[in-house]
């Protein structure tokens, strides 16, 4: 998502992921297993304070197919809360505007995402399934790794 559109953070809701690929080739049916839905690529522009707020309702989602799935920043979650935000390695600065790439449906309010619904967005046209396929394309050799993108400390 964020390699397609040059985003900094990706905001993707776990039950946008719907299967794990097993080791081998990957084909467009996997991709399509994995990402079923159709859904598009939407930009958004948020403050540091509006992604923290994101980060904040997602803290209370752990578990459930709402909790969000973010590439492009670390955090961790702590008594229920986000804290320790980095962004590109660096501390979020609360009043900086990022470019967020996410889905069409968390960009509408799904999953309880209400506070991206009525901010500022573009719908890329891009397809998520589309956008996977491209960039695992780039690879010889696709070897996911532990990030470190999130720590759960409750």
């Amino acid at each position: 998502m964020r390699d397609k559109t040059g985003s900094d953070i990706a905001f993707q809701n776990g039950g946008g992921i719907r299967a794990s690929i097993s080791p081998g080739a990957i084909t467009y049916r996997d991709i399509l297993t994995v990402q079923p839905f159709g859904n598009t690529l939407v930009l958004v522009n948020m403050t540091g304070d509006q992604i923290l707020d994101t980060l904040n309702f997602a803290a209370t989602k752990v578990g459930s197919g709402a909790f969000l799935h973010a590439s492009g920043l670390k955090w961790t979650i702590a008594e229920g809360k986000a804290k320790n935000v980095m962004i590109a390695d660096q501390p979020i600065d609360l009043g900086k505007t990022y470019k967020v790439v996410t889905n069409n449906f968390m960009a509408t309010g799904g999953d309880g995402y209400a506070m991206l619904k009525p901010l500022p967005q573009e719908d890329t046209g891009f397809v998520d399934a589309d956008a996977f396929k491209d960039y695992v394309s780039k690879f010889d050799k696709v070897e996911p790794k532990v990030e470190g993108r999130l720590t759960i400390t409750q």
